[in-house]
């Protein structure tokens, strides 16, 4: 009986542990989720060499118009892969934000000739030929993006504006 006794105790106790264990785990990751900054450094911190975080981070940081933050992130991005277009466009956004006009034009660029084709690329791209009145070469750029995602809204605005300023107002409908 004792032995019953003692032995329910134990059981007791062990499951306060256990419980009081997993309760700080939990108020733990709720602290980490409770902020989109720790949240992704936490995910990096996990998954080192990973892209996807890391560009996630960028675009954080960018929203947040912290371009030292997001530059380093770019530039984790580069080690990983110095090729892909995805750092290209991520670096140009960054440029642009900027106000450095003439290299986000240029990562643009190396972003389109760059593997995989970016459907935001060539948007990016067709908007600034666009801005310089390159009107066939924006054409051919904006085409390209919807052509590789025919969901991006926006190049179908900025292609119908393009046919409005022509007076191509079939096109542009």
């Amino acid at each position: 009986f004792l032995l019953v006794n003692f032995c329910k105790k134990k059981e007791k106790i062990l499951a306060v542990i256990i419980i009081a264990f997993f309760s700080i785990l939990t108020i733990h990751r709720n602290y980490i989720w409770a902020d989109t900054e720790r949240l992704i450094e936490d995910i990096i911190r996990k998954s080192p060499k990973k892209l996807r975080p890391i560009y996630m981070a960028t675009e954080f940081y960018v929203r947040k118009k912290n371009y030292i933050n997001a530059e380093a992130m770019i530039q984790r991005a580069f080690l990983l892969n110095p090729n892909s277009s995805y750092n290209f466009l991520h670096l140009g956004v960054i440029k642009e934000e900027q106000n450095q006009l003439e290299e986000a034009k240029k990562l643009y660029e190396t972003a389109v000739i760059s593997s995989p084709p970016l459907a935001f690329a060539y948007f990016k791209l067709g908007y600034f030929y666009h801005q310089e009145f390159h009107i066939l070469k924006a054409e051919e750029l904006y085409k390209r993006s919807i052509q590789l995602d025919p969901k991006l809204a926006s190049a179908f605005v900025n292609l119908g504006n393009l046919y409005l300023t022509q007076g191509k107002y079939p096109e542009a409908i």
